[in-house]
């Protein structure tokens, strides 16, 4: 807390008191525990295995389009294929593969 009064204005402090309500509320009606710190706690969710379905989230494909895409790209194939066949990817082979994914998924592109 003191350390908070050195950083923050008495203004700012309550925006971030107030952020901190609101995101933890958010995280609580995720199923998340909102005791615990709900940036940390989002962070670390993210750096955990990767199942198609949460890729597909990630991305915001559908677990059918995001299947296509592997599917269709050797690239992609070769280094996160296994999510197609039920597997899970560590968060470093999504993290190596991202630029790809993006690439030959088309992401941020009109279909």
């Amino acid at each position: 807390q003191q350390i908070a009064e050195l950083l923050f204005t008495e203004n700012e402090q309550a925006i971030i008191n107030s952020d901190n309500v609101t995101f933890a509320q958010a995280m609580q009606r995720l199923g998340v525990d909102a005791t615990a710190d709900p940036i940390s706690t989002s962070t670390d969710l993210l750096r955990t295995d990767y199942t198609l379905a949460k890729l597909a989230s990630l991305t915001f494909l559908s677990a059918e389009r995001l299947t296509q895409c592997i599917n269709s790209s050797q690239t992609l194939s070769a280094t996160i294929g296994q999510l197609t066949r039920g597997a899970t990817v560590t968060f470093e082979q999504v993290q190596v593969s991202f630029e790809d994914i993006k690439r030959d998924c088309r992401l941020g592109r009109e279909f």
